[in-house]
């Protein structure tokens, strides 16, 4: 063969026996990770609004497992109050969540869930028509939020689902989620230290919601993932 042909013959055999080096040593060193969750939960809110002031009160519940973790599972309960008063120039906030005091009773089938709650609270005042150059800002803490609500669906759920992947030289990624969701009422009570009803307003949603999440991830180093690393 020519010197030209014998030129890209050899770059062609070398270029095969390097990519050839470079998979061997990444496939040798590859991490290989799965990851598992599944988790539920519930939202809502109340708004209210007239010529003056508006507020808003919100709670959103979730519980997450991790199937191969050690422990039980602990569900996470927020609530958030907003009021603002345009005519006077003040606003009210009051907000608290906590893993702990939560007694959450969910239904498989999205059937009416259940949610018992106390949760330690902060209560913060804004009023800028002060003498002060900034207004008056004040929080204070050692409060509680009761919280006693059942969500019951009213249509079947929507479900979803979603899929990615990702390659590149040095890794692979790929990930999978099924989730359902389904619009529901909301009855009981949110109180501030057992006696102040936090709920001034008309729901304005409702909702319930399950979830399914896999992954898993091959490459050269491993990744940090935000549980642990279970096999399916």
């Amino acid at each position: 063969m020519n010197k030209f042909k014998k030129r890209l013959w050899i770059m062609a055999c070398g270029s095969l026996l390097a990519s050839i080096g470079v998979s061997q040593s990444v496939h040798a060193a590859n991490n290989i990770q799965h990851f598992k969750q599944k988790g539920s939960g519930a939202s809502a809110q109340w708004d209210q609004s007239d010529d003056c002031s508006y507020s808003s009160t919100s709670v959103y519940v979730s519980e997450t497992e991790t199937p191969g973790a050690s422990g039980d599972s602990a569900p996470l309960v927020s609530v958030w109050v907003n009021t603002y008063n345009s005519c006077n120039g003040t606003s009210h906030s009051i907000s608290g969540y906590s893993y702990a005091d939560i007694q959450f009773n969910k239904n498989p089938g999205f059937k009416p869930s259940t949610l018992v709650a106390t949760i330690p609270a902060s209560v913060c005042s804004y009023d800028y028509n002060t003498d002060s150059w900034w207004g008056s800002y004040t929080c204070e803490e050692n409060h509680t939020i009761d919280v006693d609500l059942t969500w019951t669906p009213t249509e079947h759920p929507i479900h979803s689902n979603s899929h990615y992947n990702y390659g590149s030289p040095t890794y692979k990624f790929s990930s999978h989620s099924v989730g359902s969701t389904a619009a529901a009422t909301v009855s009981g009570t949110v109180k501030q230290d057992g006696s102040l009803d936090l709920i001034t307003g008309s729901l304005t949603y409702g909702q319930v919601y399950s979830d399914h999440f896999g992954s898993i991830y091959m490459g050269e180093y491993p990744i940090f993932l935000p549980q642990p690393v279970v096999a399916y």
